[in-house]
């Protein structure tokens, strides 16, 4: 049955409760007031007719009044009220009771262990260090850094309420990191293994990803690099660190080759071109020690010794 039925019924029933007990009320009082408004010698016929007029005049003016006030609509307001508390109520005892949301990235399942950091606490985290590195980094402490590290890969694979999104902002937000470091303190960067713990990151990461690094060479990137005053030593840690997530196979050679050619089809200063063009040269020597394929990129340098001869 529908509400608007349902509460038509009720309604039906409570104007008939309502007729019936004025019914009552206008039968007890009605010729008592009478009587002691009407003269001693007026006719009991002329009593029954006013009695009558009276209690017509009652029942209509109860009529109107129940046809103004006592509607469907004002049920089902009341209905709708009591509904939408009932719903307020039932949706907080959920909110208090359910389980955590689980949204597996990709179909992955994955255990959820609360007790590790959560994503937006990791992200805070990488934040309020970052800008300690910006404004202070000769406070920054190295166990703090590795310390946050171990926390974003642990939040990220023991935690069932990070999505994708949320993951690419973390990963992203740990390369930002990475590179602060380098430019900033490579003495942290490159101590107790920490690089390792970055690219363990990365590496689990790219298992479903692969466009992480697909812009290491950014207009951002190249310029937060270059912010170091010692050039030589920031773009050499820079070619050291790339050819060291090639390596790892968290970033693919052939596509950092194509991000090298890219860059060199715009305009740069010649200050940035000549910094960039020093990283090449020592990314290949690290890349040759690795074990790597050198060779296209000896072509580069070749085609960028042709090019660019000033430099």
């Amino acid at each position: 049955m529908k509400i608007s039925q349902l509460a038509q019924e009720y309604l039906n029933k409570l104007h008939q409760k309502c007729f019936s007990e004025l019914s009552n009320i206008l039968r007890e009082r009605i010729p008592v007031t009478l009587e002691n408004l009407l003269a001693l010698d007026t006719l009991q016929q002329t009593k029954t007719t006013c009695i009558s007029i009276a209690a017509r005049m009652c029942k209509d003016r109860l009529k109107q009044w129940i046809g103004s006030h006592m509607t469907v609509n004002i049920f089902l307001k009341d209905f709708e009220k009591e509904l939408h508390k009932m719903w307020i109520h039932e949706n907080k005892k959920l909110v208090e009771e359910k389980t955590v949301f689980a949204l597996p990235s990709d179909g992955r399942t994955v255990d959820h262990y609360e007790h590790s950091l959560s994503a937006f606490h990791v992200l805070e985290n990488i934040k309020i260090l970052s800008v300690d590195i910006l404004e202070r980094s000769h406070h920054v402490n190295r166990d703090v850094v590795t310390h946050i590290v171990i926390e974003t890969y642990r939040t990220l694979t023991s935690r069932c309420d990070v999505n994708d999104v949320i993951t690419v902002c973390i990963c992203n937000s740990l390369l930002e990191l990475a590179l602060l470091l380098i430019t900033h303190r490579p003495d942290i960067m490159y101590a107790d293994n920490l690089t390792s713990n970055f690219t363990k990151v990365w590496q689990w990461y790219s298992t479903f990803k692969n466009d992480l690094f697909s812009d290491i060479l950014s207009p951002k990137n190249v310029t937060l690099i270059n912010q170091c005053k010692d050039h030589e030593r920031v773009w050499k840690d820079f070619a050291r660190f790339v050819a060291f997530l090639i390596h790892e196979n968290v970033l693919i050679c052939d596509k950092f080759e194509t991000q090298c050619t890219a860059f060199f089809r715009k305009e740069w200063e010649e200050g940035v071109l000549k910094n960039v063009c020093y990283c090449i040269k020592h990314f290949v020597e690290f890349h040759k020690e690795n074990g790597g394929d050198f060779t296209k990129f000896i072509m580069l340098l070749d085609f960028l010794a042709d090019s660019f001869i000033d430099i």
